[in-house]
């Protein structure tokens, strides 16, 4: 497979399912849990064996924000952009993130090491802007502590 993806490695991760539409979220979740993403050549594959038009795939995975179709920096910030969060500046956060990785919203840098996403919620509402990095939630987030966070992480790698 051209993605790096081996073709029996994915079909073994597909006989652990039963080929029925049910399981098509548990099955992308599992495919992006062992290679990162889910490759062009793995969504024809999951489309064959449940028997299910790419069209639908695609519609899960984009409807699945967790889901994602490119292989992902080691870092994800995502800066959340509710109404609390907005309101206490995390428009001044992404920009921040934006002038020091030199990256926009859902891009990653040339080094694959950050991408930049939102969302419009993370639930920490009270302890607003926020900003998760992989699975560590920060709060309160200025401009100094992200711009601190992102040396960091630049120092980590």
């Amino acid at each position: 497979m051209g993605d790096n993806i081996e073709v029996d490695k994915l079909k073994k991760i597909l006989l652990e399912y039963r080929p029925e539409e049910g399981n098509l979220t548990l099955i992308l979740e599992n495919i992006q849990e062992k290679y990162g993403y889910i490759s062009e050549e793995a969504i024809k594959e999951v489309a064959t064996y449940l028997e299910l038009p790419i069209s639908q795939i695609n519609a899960t995975i984009k409807y699945n924000k967790r889901l994602v179709t490119k292989k992902q920096a080691n870092y994800i910030i995502t800066v959340c952009l509710g109404k609390n969060c907005y309101k206490n500046g995390a428009r001044s956060i992404i920009d921040i993130i934006k002038k020091e990785l030199k990256i926009g919203i859902e891009q990653t840098t040339q080094d694959n090491k950050f991408t930049l996403k939102t969302q419009n919620c993370l639930k920490n509402c009270s302890k607003g802007p926020s900003v998760k990095i992989n699975d560590i939630l920060y709060s309160n987030v200025t401009r100094e502590k992200m711009k601190e966070l992102i040396g960091e992480y630049k120092n980590k790698l």
